[in-house]
């Protein structure tokens, strides 16, 4: 088990790019090794945490739903992915 800095800086370099980059960045830059999986577990856990606290958390958006724009395309790309909605 990792603790939880060694969890939140691995989120943050594969934030910004792949998961095998953010590997390759913890083996070079501290005494730790992870690998690109455990780096991937890391993040599911992570989301897993927001997305329960999302859910939780009063709306802080009070824009009215006419105010808003429809975006008749979403493209979004993380890590080889992409989703489209």
């Amino acid at each position: 088990r990792h603790s939880p800095l060694v969890e939140m800086k691995a989120a943050q370099i594969a934030s910004d790019g792949t998961y095998r980059k953010a590997e390759e960045a913890i083996d070079l830059l501290t005494p730790f090794s992870l690998s690109h999986t455990t780096i991937h577990k890391m993040i599911q856990k992570i989301g897993t945490t927001i997305q329960e606290w999302t859910d939780t958390a009063p709306l802080q958006d009070e824009t009215a739903q006419k105010d808003k724009t429809k975006t008749p395309v979403l493209f979004i790309e993380g890590d080889g992915l992409m989703l489209t909605k």
